[in-house]
């Protein structure tokens, strides 16, 4: 979870500490690498399959000589727990919501016989709503995702904490 309009802040108060470069940059340093930024991130560019985008940057890094270490997220802070619980409850509701467009999809693709327009656009409409909400939830990285990928870095031999 990052800091609320922080880059507004810098942007503002401290222009001057930002400034944007090319990886080759850093060529040869260490880099922490937040982990869940990217997963999420990952997983949204993938539908749920973001291993291979975090294959693909540490190729990247390492041809550049760059040593990341993986930084995943500990315990929660009790600072956060109320923040964290909204988000675990807006996550059930989205795949509610999905099995409901599901069900409503399904039941009109069956109705088989003439269509009035005013169904096709009911039909086109759930369709719309059952795919967004799908992406939505695949988009979601689960504990099997991060599991994946500590599994991955022993592998490769890349440090995380």
């Amino acid at each position: 979870m990052g800091i609320k309009n922080l880059s507004k802040l810098l942007a503002r108060v401290a222009p001057m500490c930002r400034s944007e470069r090319t990886l080759g940059h850093y060529a040869g340093r260490r880099f922490a690498i937040d982990t869940p930024i990217y997963m999420y991130k990952f997983a949204a560019l993938t539908s749920g399959r973001p291993l291979r985008c975090f294959q693909d940057q540490l190729r990247s890094l390492r041809a550049l000589g760059i040593v990341p270490t993986y930084v995943f997220d500990g315990a929660v802070a009790p600072a956060k727990q109320e923040e964290i619980a909204r988000r675990r409850e807006q996550r059930a509701g989205t795949r509610s919501a999905l099995a409901a467009a599901r069900s409503q999809y399904e039941s009109m693709q069956r109705n088989t016989g003439m269509m009035t327009r005013s169904q096709i656009r009911q039909l086109s409409t759930a369709r719309q709503m059952y795919m967004k909400l799908q992406r939505r939830v695949a988009s979601i990285p689960t504990r099997a995702h991060y599991q994946q990928l500590r599994d991955f870095l022993r592998r490769e031999n890349v440090p995380f904490v």
